[in-house]
């Protein structure tokens, strides 16, 4: 998993743009030099990194649709000052979790729409 919570990690993880953009803009809105407190931004690797989100509720998912595949975000917020925003690839995402997500998905994107 790649964890962005700081400046320093966005500018050395190499993801999407459109990934590191959701973390500068937690960090401008919560004016902190590191998200640990209030969430995260997170980049799954493999399914086992997923499987805790397996039994939380998404509260919102969209599907960003890039030069490689599709990338699912969703979004867990436990309270007005935590929320998680995790990144998967379509490949690693189980059928369970992508059956559970769709009924929150709210938009599908392609990534040049964030440019």
């Amino acid at each position: 998993m790649i964890t962005l919570y700081t400046k320093e990690d966005i500018e050395r993880c190499g993801l999407p743009p459109f990934i590191c953009d959701t973390a500068y803009c937690l960090l401008d809105a919560y004016k902190a030099e590191n998200l640990e407190k209030y969430g995260g931004v997170f980049w799954i690797e493999n399914v086992e990194e997923l499987a805790p989100y397996e039994t939380k509720t998404v509260e919102f998912v969209e599907i960003i649709i890039t030069e490689e595949g599709k990338i699912w975000h969703g979004a867990f917020i436990s309270n007005n000052d935590y929320a998680t925003d995790i990144y998967v690839e379509d490949s690693i995402i189980t059928s369970a979790i992508k059956e559970e997500w769709q009924a929150n998905l709210i938009r599908t994107v392609d990534e040049n729409e964030f440019q």
